[in-house]
């Protein structure tokens, strides 16, 4: 159930109410209703425990309120018994008439005011365009729902039927739809700018974001129109200029109010705003700024802080930096504007920036929301997150950020605080350590790489040098025969070659002195044993000698020899010519792998003779 926030119930007349059945808040709060509501939401379970939980509700002012330009005002009766509060009866009216109408839904109604005795609701159609005036298009609304004296229609009745008797109808036109007395003054005369609608109070609380739009229909001009066209300034009680270093500021070109309070801006002051036309006249409106200290109820489940590299003083002072401090905190975890975002403290060192989030439970401990945001601002191992320094860079430097958690997640958060040191020196010595992985590792590394490239482009290079004029290894064997070598006659040297002295076994016996074989008749020697002629080889007085190898591969026996000159003739082998060798060897081109045979100029061993 909802309750208020010293725990009582409802009332029935109350502009909130809740459905116990849906589970679900509605309500229909009016101008009267602006403002900040603090409320209690008590679950019970079957045993009768309950556990409470604060509510906060904002009402602010619907944007169009400034710019109607009519009203409906309905006089009706209504069954009370089958409404269990007030503002049942009116929804379910703004249904009927958004179905009379042929909206989709009831949000094109507009509740003004509600009045219980006599029972009349007031209300605008927000379809209708703002501007200019359509009064043709209004009037003809209102004859759908009754006649010019204000009865109203069969249709209309039935529609509304049987909850509802409707009464009388009428319209009030209003803003610049409503009908303008006739000038009473010269035309040429320049009028003093006015006052319409006060602005009177504007409400902020303790490390909230204040946004404040001065509405267009605040002032009026007769020349020069409504506050859009005017010179707005926002002035002390005094009439002075507002100081710098104010909590307030006025943005002259958007005409609103921006600040952001603190613990020790919490009170009541009251500030002028001053409207001028283009004639220099002005016309002043006090209002009141009144900021709330931070609500009893609500207690945070973790706090975020941030370290930003700027003098204090100087940031302390100026407004405009807190504020877009809190527009980069919003753009970083992808909320709209900064209403979620609560303030907690700006201390020394440098700037030390602390926040809650808004939209964070107390209890239970919302664990996994927290560690999403903090996966946000942190990478794994604890260092801050690339996302955190590029949002708020070039305007800040962030060096440093912590998360801590409060009450009862200090228990279901490890570790309870996460900070980080200066980023210059991190970032300092991760730079140092990248520089010397380059200088170690990848420089000489790339070097080595240039250098085996270059040498073996320059031995690629020899290597094509050195081949040049050679012949491939298709002409090699087209014109290259590996066959024997052609040695012509007249290439052959007729050097002798050295004699070698024979080699004599130890077994071998020198050889005999060869046959003496007479030179003439008349000299031949008595000592000479006559010739025999028998060639019988077994015969006891025949000597044999073997037989003699003359070195061309032709073996000769000397008893025949010896026979064979004789037969000759001494006359025959003295007189024969002297011995002329073979003509040269003459090969032709066909006959290449044949080679002459010369006979050698060494002496030929001696017979070999058994022991």
């Amino acid at each position: 159930m909802l309750l208020n926030a010293d725990g009582t119930a409802l009332g029935a007349d109350s502009w909130i109410q809740f459905n116990s059945e849906k589970q679900e808040i509605y309500a229909i709060p009016l101008e009267a209703n602006i403002g900040k509501w603090d409320f209690t939401l008590e679950a019970m379970d079957g045993d009768g425990d309950s556990a409470k939980d604060s509510v906060e509700i904002h009402v602010r002012q619907h944007p169009s309120s400034r710019a109607v330009h009519h009203e409906f005002i309905l006089h009706l009766k209504y069954d009370k018994w089958r409404f269990a509060s007030s503002i049942d009866w009116q929804i379910r009216l703004s249904k009927k008439l958004a179905e009379f109408f042929g909206d989709r839904d009831e949000k094109s109604i507009v509740v003004r005011s509600v009045t219980a005795d006599p029972v009349v609701f007031t209300w605008t159609n927000d379809s209708v365009q703002p501007h200019p005036c359509p009064r043709e298009m209004i009037v003809e609304l209102l004859h759908e729902m009754a006649s010019r004296e204000g009865t109203p229609t069969k249709y209309f009745r039935k529609i509304l039927t049987p909850e509802f008797k409707i009464l009388k109808v009428n319209v009030n036109f209003m803003g610049h739809c409503k009908v303008k007395a006739p000038p009473t003054s010269p035309p040429h005369i320049n009028f003093k700018p006015e006052v319409r609608n006060q602005i009177d109070e504007i409400t902020a609380t303790v490390g909230e974001i204040l946004y404040f739009k001065v509405p267009e229909d605040t002032f009026h001009d007769e020349e020069d129109g409504n506050a859009r066209n005017l010179h707005l300034s926002f002035l002390t009680i005094d009439g002075a200029p507002m100081p710098r270093t104010s909590w307030i500021q006025f943005n002259r070109l958007e005409q609103g109010f921006i600040g952001l309070p603190m613990d020790e801006n919490v009170g009541r002051r009251e500030y002028q705003l001053v409207a001028m036309d283009r004639n220099g006249t002005t016309v002043a409106d006090a209002l009141e700024v009144v900021v709330n200290p931070r609500p009893r109820g609500r207690r945070s489940s973790v706090e975020f802080s941030i370290t930003i590299d700027a003098n204090f003083d100087d940031f302390n002072r100026d407004l405009l930096k807190k504020v877009k401090v809190l527009d980069k905190l919003a753009h970083l975890f992808g909320d709209p504007d900064p209403s979620f975002i609560t303030v907690q403290s700006i201390t020394r060192g440098s700037v030390v920036y602390a926040w809650s989030n808004n939209t964070l439970p107390y209890e239970p401990c919302p664990k996994q929301h927290v560690l999403q945001l903090v996966n946000v601002m942190f990478y794994e191992n604890g260092t801050m997150s690339q996302r955190l320094l590029d949002t708020f860079s070039p305007d800040f430097t962030i060096t440093g950020a912590n998360v801590m958690p409060l009450g009862v997640c200090l228990a279901d958060i490890t570790p309870t605080s996460i900070s980080v040191g200066p980023t210059s020196t991190t970032e300092t010595e991760h730079a140092t350590s990248d520089d010397d992985i380059y200088i170690t590792t990848v420089i000489p590394a790339v070097v080595i790489a240039i250098m085996l490239l270059v040498a073996a482009i320059i031995a690629c290079v020899l290597y094509r040098k050195k081949r040049k004029g050679k012949m491939t290894m298709e002409d090699s064997s087209t014109f290259v025969n590996k066959g024997i070598p052609i040695i012509f006659a007249d290439e052959l040297e007729d050097k002798p070659d050295p004699a070698k002295s024979p080699v004599i076994m130890k077994e071998e016996k020198p050889p005999l002195p060869p046959p003496e074989y007479p030179r003439s008749s008349g000299s031949a020697s008595p000592s000479t044993p006559p010739p025999s002629t028998n060639h019988n080889r077994s015969g006891a007085g025949d000597q044999h000698y073997p037989p003699h190898n003359d070195g061309r591969g032709h073996h000769h026996h000397p008893h025949r020899l010896r026979n064979d000159v004789d037969d000759l003739g001494l006359d025959q082998v003295e007189n024969s010519p002297p011995y002329q060798p073979p003509p040269p060897f003459t090969a032709n081109r066909d006959s290449r792998l044949s080679r002459p045979k010369h006979t050698p100029t060494y002496r030929l061993p001696p017979p070999y003779v058994p022991p």
